[in-house]
């Protein structure tokens, strides 16, 4: 509408709509909602990390699994989602990305059968149905919260020089 009302204005002005992308309601599938309803049968909190880039995605797992070591909640379990432009491609170790941070997870202590994996959903679906979601800063926060969910950044050195390499950030 606001593009219509430039244009009835000035004619061959160039329009360009602009905003968070991620600013939208999600309304999860009936499949999501069965899925996280079965998890909270058996767990308190849902917890879901989103994975970025490779080397900031590692230093924000190493600052959860200590996080939620160290935490007074009990009786949670973890949906991580891997950022779709690195979690099937190999890391150094010829793993995937994803193997291999599911097994620095592990080696931090993250027991496996409190890491719930699931490529049915959407990750936007799993965000809102999630109690809090964990990550960098995804665009998808902005999804959580406007479905009125916690989201903590993993603010690390290596986030840091991600934004400073991939955004030109340097405050």
């Amino acid at each position: 509408y606001a593009a219509e009302v430039v244009r009835r204005r000035w004619k061959d002005a160039n329009v360009a709509i602009m905003g968070n992308h991620g600013a939208i309601k999600v309304t999860p599938s009936l499949h999501a909602v069965q899925f996280v309803n079965g998890l909270r049968e058996k767990f308190d909190k849902i917890f879901c990390f989103l994975g970025g880039g490779t080397e900031a995605t590692g230093s924000q797992l190493r600052l959860l699994a200590e996080s939620l070591r160290l935490s007074a909640v009990s009786n949670w379990c973890l949906i991580p989602r891997f950022h779709p432009a690195y979690a099937k491609n190999p890391s150094p170790s010829g793993k995937t990305w994803q193997e291999t941070w599911c097994n620095e997870l592990q080696s931090l202590g993250m027991p496996s059968d409190l890491m719930m994996f699931t490529d049915e959903l959407k990750t936007e679906e799993v965000v809102v149905l999630s109690d809090v979601v964990f990550g960098g800063c995804p665009t998808d926060f902005t999804k959580a919260i406007c479905a009125g969910k916690r989201a903590v950044s993993l603010f690390t050195k290596e986030t840091k020089e991600a934004f400073t390499r991939e955004g030109g950030l340097d405050q």
